[in-house]
């Protein structure tokens, strides 16, 4: 994981122009108990590219695993 954080966090601060850390220290696993609580996580996750200002639009983000009709 950390080197993931690593490599992505700096494509990611390339691309907006950042210098700050992207990632937070620590991960967070959760387990998923029901559907709203996946719809949540999924939302949030699909909200992440608006968040870091790559896009206005979570469904312009070229790499979204989600078709724009589901949400």
């Amino acid at each position: 994981m950390k080197k993931h954080k690593n490599y992505t966090g700096r494509g990611c601060n390339q691309l907006i122009g950042e210098t700050d850390k992207f990632w937070n220290r620590e991960t967070y696993d959760h387990l998923v108990r029901n559907q709203e609580e996946f719809d949540r996580i999924a939302w949030y996750i699909l909200r992440n590219p608006v968040k870091a200002r790559l896009v206005e639009k979570w469904q312009d983000w070229p790499y979204t695993y989600a078709h724009p009709d589901l949400w």
